[in-house]
């Protein structure tokens, strides 16, 4: 064999991995998830969340989710909770859809797949006098698909689902809270007001202290 065939032949070689690494190296860049930019001013340090309003038919959940909610941001490490007096920014979460539909039936016509989704809104208020918003009503959506066979293995009971869901929905409570949207607020008359929150001795204006 001559040197120039040698020469040739680890020429391609070379050729050939340096290409498989560059795939390699695009291939794990397609999969890698894209980091999004905070739009949450930075003086916004610590927040506070109060009791969520619950619109839909579901009891309970306005109590499950904001303590998922609460640990979200705990474990986020971006912001501090803080007291409603103290924080920079208070964070009001709306609950307007919660639904448990079926999704795969077996021949008997028994359910062995179902399908979880919250659906809400986030919105974000300074607090300082006046209680200006910072951007408009953030939509936030979570789903949660489970094995509701209870002859299968991978039975998933209703509670650990349930808590699956809830946990969900709180990151992406943290997540729109952080990088969400930031637009203005909607300025249209047909669209409701941000309803008053009312603590549990059902003072108007005041805020359920969770600290």
């Amino acid at each position: 064999m001559s040197k120039t065939t040698s020469f040739a032949g680890q020429a391609v070689r070379w050729t050939a991995a340096v290409l498989t690494l560059l795939l390699g190296v695009g291939a794990l860049s397609a999969c890698a998830p894209l980091v999004r930019e905070r739009t949450l001013p930075p003086s916004i340090r610590t927040v506070h969340v109060p009791m969520i309003v619950n619109r839909t038919s579901e009891p309970g959940l306005e109590e499950r989710i904001v303590v998922a909610v609460q640990e979200e941001i705990m474990a986020d490490g971006r912001l501090r909770l803080e007291n409603r007096r103290r924080a920079d920014a208070h964070v009001r979460i709306f609950l307007t859809e919660f639904s448990d539909r079926p999704l795969v039936f077996d021949v008997d016509g028994f359910p062995t797949n179902r399908f979880y989704e919250i659906r809400g809104d986030i919105l974000v208020e300074e607090n300082i006098p006046g209680r200006p918003q910072i951007g408009d009503f953030r939509p936030v959506r979570a789903e949660h698909y489970y094995d509701a066979d209870p002859r299968r293995t991978t039975f998933d009971p209703e509670p650990r689902s349930k808590e699956e869901i809830y946990r969900k929905f709180a990151r992406e409570v943290v997540l729109q809270l952080l990088t969400g949207e930031l637009e203005q607020p909607d300025e249209d008359p047909a669209r409701p007001a941000a309803p008053p929150i009312i603590d549990r001795a059902g003072i108007r204006g005041s805020e359920l202290r969770l600290f």
